[in-house]
Order: structure tokens, then C-alpha cells, then sequence
């Protein structure tokens, strides 16, 4: 579940997911990338009976998008403070993709892949950095 455009709706997702529950869904988790994710996860925590998780480095993508700054603008403590606040908001499982590294960028952009990247999250990091084709 999750907002993949600035066009989604938070009240649609929670609703989604509560449906995902009712059809027997033990745990859901967000793939939100626009919008207000803290109210997103809030109404989740309170509005959905499962386990809830999420992709910190979806949220960590998100702010620095909305900020400006892209992937330059992270700092030793974004990553982990987001992760805090996470905790603190309740969330029941956070995904963590650790292995992707600043070095990494430029082979990806002189690859000759077809497809760059296998993810939502390897995907918004090449957006991020002006490194998607």
C-alpha cells in the first residue's frame, strides 16, 4: 500500500489496506513516496488491525525530494533520526536497505542495463540524483 504519486489519496490507501485486512492480511506494508507519510502512517497505526511496516528509505527519499537538497542533503543522523521517529510513531516492522552506497551512482549511470535498477527504492534514488534515463 502506499502514495506513488502526489495525485494519491491517503484516506484511498487506508482504505485499501483495510480491505487487504479484511481478505485475511496479517501485516501491510507502506510504499508511500508523496504525501503527508507521517499522517499516513498515523492513520494506519490507528485505523488498521495488522502489522505495519514500512521502507525507511522511502520516507528518507521523500524528505529530501520535498526539501531541495536530493541524496547531497542527507547527513550522518537523517537516516538514523528517521528511523527514530519511526519507532516512536508505532510502526511494527522497518524494511532497511543499507547496502546502497554514494559510489555505487555513477556505475549505475554508465550502465548499459536495460532496466538500471530492481526496485521502488533503487529507482527513486537514481530520480533523486538525476541518474534515471
Amino acid at each position: 500500500m502506499g502514495t506513488s504519486q502526489k495525485s494519491d489519496s491517503l484516506a484511498t490507501e487506508i482504505e485499501k489496506t483495510k480491505r487487504a485486512v479484511a481478505l485475511g492480511a496479517h501485516a501491510v506494508t507502506d510504499h508511500s513516496f508523496y504525501g503527508d507519510i507521517v499522517e499516513y502512517h498515523r492513520g494506519l497505526i490507528d485505523n488498521v488491525d495488522a502489522y505495519i511496516s514500512t521502507v525507511a528509505n522511502y520516507e528518507l527519499a521523500a524528505r529530501c525530494r520535498d526539501d531541495g537538497t536530493g541524496f547531497r542533503g542527507v547527513n550522518d543522523h537523517l537516516p538514523i533520526d528517521i528511523l527514530r521517529e519511526q519507532v516512536e510513531r508505532g510502526m511494527d516492522i522497518i524494511t532497511i536497505h543499507a547496502s546502497f552506497l554514494q559510489r555505487h551512482l555513477a556505475s549505475v549511470s554508465t550502465s548499459k542495463r536495460l532496466i538500471p535498477t530492481t526496485s521502488k527504492g533503487g529507482w527513486n534514488h537514481l530520480k533523486l540524483d538525476g541518474l534515471s534515463r
